[in-house]
């Protein structure tokens, strides 16, 4: 499946039952849509925020009572005490909306009611040689101020994408400090540069960089490359982290225990929920040898030795594309701790699971309780844990406890 600002074709491969993975080879069918499992303790939506202009992301610096909310188009947001401001705290320059492209990711440097740091995400145009590229760029802002200064401060990295699709799109600050970069495969369909396997390529990868003491470098950017990373340039790019992503539209890490969680979207049999445990670095997560936990075609008989398996995948049944979320570590519905909830685009549901040991145990459907929510685009995490989401149409819901 495509990224889902695409008229998506009919899946003609996938099948129509409900089905997932537990980090194996194998599908494991559930029992009616998704057997005896109670959505308790209950939970609802309340709408905090609307007539946004395809907001993606919502995020805030740890402790912050304010939620910045980017818009695809550029611009960057504050809701504070129950109302958008008028005036952005940003308007985010050279963004290029095409494609899935445009500004699809926001992060604040963990010492940012210090340094007043931030970094954007967004898809531009390039100089690089090609037509189209991801770029992170810093920006600054008096921490307290509700307006951030207009001139970026530096480019950190740019990365040429050779079509407009699967470019990624959240960015966020690890528990170790430094800066991880979902970026998809270079897009179309099929991978067909065959990028999902190529360490000498940035795409298709989780990036992991330092932004703190960061040289100048060849691809235009600035950044340092962190111990433990795990390829030294002769065996792979040195700015990876983690390599067979195929388009990473939502990603987040647990604050908690530095988890890192990849909502990846399918070719159009399997979406999935891919999950990196802190500090694993070089995992191969498998696309295109595989698509969720099955092989590509054929469909039987490749080599899945060195791979990660998915945490969850589900069938593409039509038109699919999987919304990642975020690990629950708030404190208003402290008996969800530890839920991570993802949401499907196209269905309008919203799922959670709990991560032991590797396997997505405690698995739940909040349709009973909050129904379904049209073109879930992304989840958000204010600065004490608690969860919201978010529609392309323009609203924002926070996740409260049930009535």
């Amino acid at each position: 499946s495509d990224a889902f600002f695409y008229l998506k074709h009919t899946n003609t491969q996938g099948n129509a039952d409900e089905s997932f993975g537990y980090g194996n080879a194998n599908s494991y069918p559930v029992a009616g849509k998704w057997g005896a499992i109670p959505a308790i303790p209950d939970i609802g939506i309340q709408q905090v925020a609307s007539g946004l202009s395809q907001p993606v992301a919502a995020v805030a610096p740890d402790d912050d009572d304010r939620l910045f909310i980017a818009e695809r188009t550029g611009a960057i947001k504050i809701l504070e005490n129950g109302s958008v401001k008028a005036t952005p705290f940003l308007n985010v320059q050279d963004v290029l909306v095409s494609g899935d492209g445009g500004l699809i990711g926001l992060a604040f440097h963990p010492n940012y009611a210090v340094n007043g740091r931030f970094f954007v995400h967004i898809t531009a145009t390039t100089a690089l040689g090609g037509t189209f590229e991801n770029r992170i760029v810093e920006y600054h802002a008096t921490p307290a101020s509700d307006v951030a200064d207009p001139n970026p401060v530096r480019t950190i990295i740019r990365v040429n994408q050779p079509r407009t699709n699967h470019n990624g799109g959240a960015i966020m600050f690890g528990t170790d400090g430094y800066l991880y970069i979902p970026i998809g495969d270079g897009g179309k369909q099929n991978d067909p540069d065959d990028n999902g396997q190529n360490k000498f390529n940035l795409l298709a990868s989780i990036l992991r960089l330092s932004v703190d003491g960061g040289t100048a470098q060849a691809n235009g950017g600035w950044y340092a490359i962190p111990a433990g990373n795990p390829y030294d340039g002769a065996n792979g790019l040195r700015e990876l982290w983690a390599i067979g992503i195929r388009s990473p539209w939502r990603s987040s890490i647990d604050r908690a225990t530095g988890d890192l969680y990849v909502g990846d979207v399918g070719q159009g049999a399997w979406e999935e929920i891919t999950v990196g445990p802190s500090g694993a670095a070089g995992l191969n997560h498998g696309w295109r040898i595989l698509e969720g936990n099955v092989c590509r075609p054929p469909t039987s008989g490749c080599n899945t030795a060195g791979l990660t398996f998915p945490i969850l995948v589900y069938p593409n049944g039509g038109p699919a594309s999987v919304i990642g979320g975020y690990v629950y570590r708030g404190d208003v519905m402290p008996a969800l701790q530890g839920t991570y909830f993802y949401a499907e685009f196209y269905e309008g549901w919203v799922r959670s699971f709990r991560n032991v040991g590797g396997v997505a145990l405690d698995q739940r459907d909040w349709e009973s309780t909050i129904g379904n929510i049209a073109a879930i685009a992304g989840f958000g995490e204010d600065g004490h844990g608690e969860l919201y989401l978010i529609t392309f149409g323009g609203t924002v819901h926070k996740i409260v406890p049930g009535s």
